[in-house]
């Protein structure tokens, strides 16, 4: 691992506003990503969507990130 999503996602957080929590979706199933992000201070807040893609139905779960300075975000 070269650590390119790492350095990736930093630089996505570094270039929206400090003061702004952050929302990503990933799917329920998908572990590898749920703890790449869960390393990084992404939470579950309960929020889950179905999302029909070639047939199949999946599930994706919200993850949050507080930010310093950000007000509590609504579900």
């Amino acid at each position: 691992r070269a650590g390119i999503g790492t350095k990736l996602l930093s630089a996505v957080e570094s270039a929206l506003p400090a003061s702004s929590d952050l929302t990503l979706w990933v799917l329920a199933g998908n572990r590898g990503a749920l703890a790449f992000y869960g390393a990084r201070g992404y939470v579950r807040d309960g929020l889950t969507q179905e999302l029909t893609l070639g047939g199949a139905t999946l599930t994706e779960v919200r993850l949050r990130k507080s930010r310093e300075g950000s007000s509590p975000a609504a579900p």
